[in-house]
């Protein structure tokens, strides 16, 4: 579990305002004077780390304006924790100094987290955790050899209907000319009651579960431990309909039960009388994205089991709305990764903020750029990614 430093650690993130606050300061510089040597080496390879991961985030959520978001070379181009606090130690107002200073501290805290997050729940733990859930599953819920299953997705062209999935054909495509038409390969289990799934595991790395941290303990909810990640370990199942849902549901909750997992049912949206989104807290959850998901915890470890259909699998793919799952990635960073990480008073024009609609237009339309819509094949259907 995550060590007892973290949470304190998670609250330094008040301080990343570019202000100059010499004590600030002197909390790092003390933090790092606890450390060993070798510590301090482990330190560097996590700011290598946090340096990577602000940046993609840039690229992902804000590549129209990536290049107003360029660090500053002295942040840049050190992975030492020392110098870096020696750059977040510089007075001054000037726009350049704001930059560096803001860089520099949080860089380096985003660094301590992941090193506090590596201290109590190190990777190599958490592969392993991933891993013996995946062996589980393969050795009572699996039956036989993966097969390669070609699903054939149709969706609206109109600008209304959002690209969404109107059809879902397996094997053999359908005569549908009013739909746009793309194929995909899809690798898939076949459970031990017959149940054909596209499966997938993969646990959060360091950065994205300090993302997922940041974000808990800013918007804490009732009853639930903020410095706990419960989809670090996930695995997904992908099923040609909610039929196939609910019986794979059974199937999960019944081997997981007998092998001493305990199971949390975190609810679905699966029904056609149910409208809402899956998770009613989140404002930007989409209620078109339906699934069954449920959290377990099994020898010490939370696990999310996500089961999702083949439209839906595909509608978070390529659909232009909010059940595309980089345009909700978009719209929730634009509220709390992007301020954060890249606050306006810091990077952008004066007065203007992420959430500005002209700001936000220009970065949707990339998102939806990047679905590919626009590319044809010669059939005339839109083309595969």
């Amino acid at each position: 579990m995550p060590s007892q430093s973290l949470s304190r650690v998670l609250e330094w993130r008040k301080d990343w305002t570019g202000r100059y606050d010499p004590s600030v300061i002197r909390v790092r510089r003390a933090y790092l004077e606890t450390l060993a040597p070798r510590d301090i080496v482990l330190l560097s390879n996590r700011v290598r780390e946090a340096r990577r991961g602000r940046m993609a985030l840039a690229h992902e959520l804000a590549f129209p304006v990536e290049d107003e978001l360029e660090m500053v070379s002295g942040v840049e181009s050190t992975s030492n924790p020392f110098e870096l606090a020696g750059l977040a130690d510089v007075p001054g107002d000037d726009c350049f100094v704001t930059q560096q200073r803001f860089e520099a501290l949080c860089v380096l805290d985003l660094a301590v987290m992941m090193s506090e997050l590596e201290r109590g729940d190190p990777m190599d733990r958490v592969e392993a955790d991933q891993g013996a859930m995946i062996a589980l599953l393969e050795e009572h819920v699996f039956s036989g050899t993966p097969i390669d299953l070609d699903v054939f997705t149709y969706h609206d062209p109109a600008p209304s209907g959002m690209y969404r999935v109107r059809e879902v054909r397996y094997q053999d495509p359908a005569s549908l000319p009013a739909w746009l038409e793309r194929k995909h390969n899809s690798r898939c289990r076949i459970t031990r009651d017959g149940i054909v799934a596209h499966f997938t595991g993969k646990p959060k790395d360091r950065f994205d579960t300090v993302i997922k941290l940041l974000r808990q303990v800013s918007r804490p909810k009732e009853g639930w431990n903020p410095c706990v990640v419960k989809d670090r370990c996930r695995c997904t199942f992908v099923v040609q309909d909610i039929g196939c849902v609910r019986a794979l549901s059974g199937e999960l909750r019944s081997v997981l039960g007998v092998h001493g997992a305990l199971l949390h049912d975190g609810g679905d949206n699966l029904t056609v009388m149910t409208t809402g989104a899956s998770d009613p807290t989140n404002p930007f959850s989409s209620p078109k994205f339906r699934k069954k998901q449920f959290d377990l915890q099994w020898h010490g470890r939370w696990y999310e089991i996500q089961i999702v259909t083949f439209d839906g699998f595909y509608g978070a793919r390529y659909a232009s709305d909010t059940q595309n799952h980089a345009i909700y990635k978009l719209l929730q960073g634009t509220r709390d990764i992007l301020p954060a990480f890249y606050p306006p008073h810091v990077y952008l024009e004066d007065g203007e903020t992420w959430s500005a609609p002209e700001l936000q237009r220009l970065l949707l339309d990339r998102q939806v750029q990047n679905l590919g819509w626009s590319q044809r094949r010669r059939n005339g259907h839109a083309g595969s990614h």
